[in-house]
């Protein structure tokens, strides 16, 4: 007899002794953390059918297992199995539920694969529905996934199995309960406090599982990986209306998901509204994603026998966009992405998420300057938004970037202040190796080992110090390790371009090279902007260096930046030089047009261009030269230089003189 057998015959001996012969047990229905359910019939002659919980007690100390039986007792929603009595003895406690009839959303997507949109929008309608009602009551799940939602013979959705329940406000004392990993909120893995937002991430990723018919990717507590790759997959799905309520259950930040379950409910039922408006919309062809949802939040929508109010409709317009920018960044499409915010922010001019994303596309392009002047301003004319702690990281960083340190520590513990996280904790430090005050930064290396989940960030500042102190092997050996060894993208990407960084202070490309090549194979960093960038750079120098044939492959690194809405006047340069060195004049001329374009008072593109014509009046006959270009750009060159020192310039002003000697000019 195997152990699956024993177990069900020792569950028919329990329920038959404590309910008096009463119910006869037909077959096991599940079993999870909590405990077991099984299938029941009544011997009263009924012929009725039951589901008894056993729970067992004291398998995880400290857990109220009581907690289920309140919330069911409490909760009247007709999506919620409702308990018919109760029993224990010193071992368990046996919950008798009425009996769902019907199959598990995992078991129809495993033998059905995925769900069609419109079934899907009806069936999570109506969990939606069931979840708000949860919620009214004043509990939260805490393990919503496809086994715990039953779609019943007659097509309504019924939600199962409360074993984690708690209820709003509190805090569980038991370490490391969550549920289904690939259903539990970023948040809850952090071992933060739970709140009705932990719910619309295990709502979110399981219609993703609905709806795509795969499973999520194990989500990490500080790592946006899994969720960037869901939000793309999500791409494919055709229902608009679906595609809106994921990304913004998915979102890594609480802030930026639905906040309740009515809004959700609202949003899936009108989405025959937001259908004619997207294809409205399409039809034109003049509008963007932003516009489109914007058609039916201009008015009141019919649902449900009432009106959504425009506030309604104006917030999920706003998340909305906010999660569309979410997504465009996550791409690389850093134009888009700014657009969706900008939108956001004329919708909300109160709400941090718009600036956030602003702000944080800014950082991307590396405009730091327009992250100073913007937050700056926004928190002297607002001074709810000096409660974000994202925005005075954000404004922070920028600081140091920009080699203000003094007002850069400011900023940072500011935000630690408000919202320590590992992101504030590694600039501070790195403002600190910046000045030179190595024992603050050890401070704050001592503050991370201390937290017990950031010792790979303590390891990151560890090899700042070293690197600063010239201690290159040291620093190159804590790098490789914070590469090799931490689950949080962030820290890995700035340990990838620190030890890029260092070996490029060494001249040695070759390592540098291969440092950024091996990133970039990793699917999280293709198209990592940072990594593209110093890749390019990488090319550039060691083709300078005598490796002429790595010209080709910097071009291919600078135009895949400015294709994805990163630009630069370093972007530019280094492309045009890429062209010119390689030969191909045009390319350089049209790269060197557009620069021009996009920075007309800088005086680097109308410099190059003065190389470029030389270059190629000089590899004409003597005869057939012709300076008047040269001239022209000299002059707007000098025009925008004003007394700017560049090595460059002076090398220009002797030519100028030489070809005015010579009577070219």
């Amino acid at each position: 007899m195997n152990d699956e057998q024993q177990r069900l015959n020792k569950a028919k001996k329990e329920i038959e002794f404590i309910f008096d012969n009463r119910y006869s047990v037909k077959a096991p229905l599940g079993k999870g953390g909590m405990g077991e359910v099984y299938l029941v019939g009544s011997n009263d002659g009924t012929s009725l059918e039951r589901a008894i919980k056993i729970i067992p007690k004291g398998r995880h100390p400290g857990q109220d297992i009581y907690a289920e039986i309140e919330a069911l007792k409490k909760i009247s929603s007709p999506g919620v199995p409702h308990i018919i009595e109760i029993k224990q003895n010193d071992d368990a406690v046996f919950i008798v539920q009425q009996y769902v009839k019907g199959k598990s959303l995992l078991k129809i997507v495993e033998e059905n694969g995925k769900v069609p949109d419109e079934t899907a929008l009806l069936w999570m309608a109506d969990v939606a529905k069931i979840i708000a009602d949860v919620h009214r009551e004043g509990f939260l799940h805490l393990d919503i996934k496809p086994d715990n939602i039953m779609i019943q013979e007659n097509g309504r959705a019924q939600l199962i199995d409360f074993g984690v329940a708690q209820k709003i406000g509190e805090r569980s004392t038991v370490h490391g309960l969550f549920g289904a990993r690939r259903y539990t909120a970023p948040e809850r893995l952090r071992g933060e406090p739970s709140d009705v937002r932990s719910d619309v991430f295990g709502y979110g990723a399981t219609f993703y599982f609905v709806v795509t018919g795969k499973r999520p990717p194990k989500i990490l507590p500080d790592d946006q990986t899994p969720i960037i790759t869901m939000k793309r997959e999500l791409e494919r799905v055709q229902s608009p209306v679906i595609r809106l309520v994921l990304q913004n259950c998915i979102s890594f930040n609480p802030d930026r998901r639905h906040q309740n379950f009515q809004d959700i409910y609202l949003a899936l039922c009108q989405r025959e509204q937001y259908v004619q408006a997207l294809n409205n919309v399409e039809k034109k062809r003049k509008l963007r994603f932003y516009r489109i949802i914007a058609l039916f939040a201009a008015g009141a929508v019919l649902i449900a026998g009432g009106f959504i109010q425009m506030n309604t409709a104006r917030n999920n317009t706003y998340k909305s966009l906010i999660s569309q920018g979410d997504a465009y960044v996550a791409d690389n499409r850093l134009n888009k992405a700014k657009r969706c915010y900008q939108s956001a922010i004329k919708l909300k001019k109160n709400e941090a998420a718009g600036y956030q994303g602003l702000y944080e596309t800014y950082t991307e392009k590396e405009e730091y300057d327009k992250v100073i002047s913007g937050i700056e301003t926004l928190f002297n004319n607002n001074s709810h938004l000096n409660e974000s702690a994202e925005l005075h990281y954000l404004l922070g960083n920028a600081y140091y970037e920009k080699g203000k340190y003094s007002l850069a520590e400011s900023q940072l513990h500011e935000a630690i202040q408000i919202k320590p996280m590992l992101e504030e904790h590694l600039v501070l430090g790195l403002t600190y190796c910046a000045e030179g005050e190595y024992d603050k930064a050890q401070d704050v290396i001592q503050d991370l080992r201390k937290a017990g989940d950031n010792t790979d960030g303590a390891d990151y500042l560890s090899g700042q110090i070293s690197a600063k102190q010239d201690d290159q092997a040291a620093a190159i050996s804590s790098f490789k390790q914070v590469i090799n060894e931490t689950k949080n993208q962030n820290l890995k990407q700035r340990a990838i371009l620190s030890l890029a960084k260092l070996y490029r202070d060494r001249k040695s490309y070759d390592d540098e090279i291969g440092v950024l090549e091996s990133a970039q194979r990793d699917d999280a960093f293709a198209n990592n902007i940072a990594i593209r960038e110093l890749l390019g750079e990488a090319y550039y120098y060691a083709a300078e260096n005598g490796s002429a044939a790595y010209y080709q492959k910097a071009v291919a690194q600078y135009r895949a930046l400015l294709d994805s809405g990163f630009s630069s006047v370093t972007t530019y340069r280094n492309l045009a030089v890429c062209y010119q060195e390689a030969g191909n004049y045009s390319q350089a001329e049209t790269t060197l047009n557009q620069m021009i374009a996009a920075y007309p008072d800088d005086y680097n593109g109308y410099m190059l261009r003065c190389f470029l014509i030389l270059k190629e009046e000089e590899n004409k006959p003597q005869d057939d030269r012709d300076y008047s270009r040269f001239e022209t750009n000299y002059n707007r060159m000098m025009q925008r230089a004003g007394s700017e020192q560049d090595s460059n310039i002076a090398v220009l002003e002797a030519r100028y003189e030489e070809l005015q000697e010579d009577g070219w000019l």
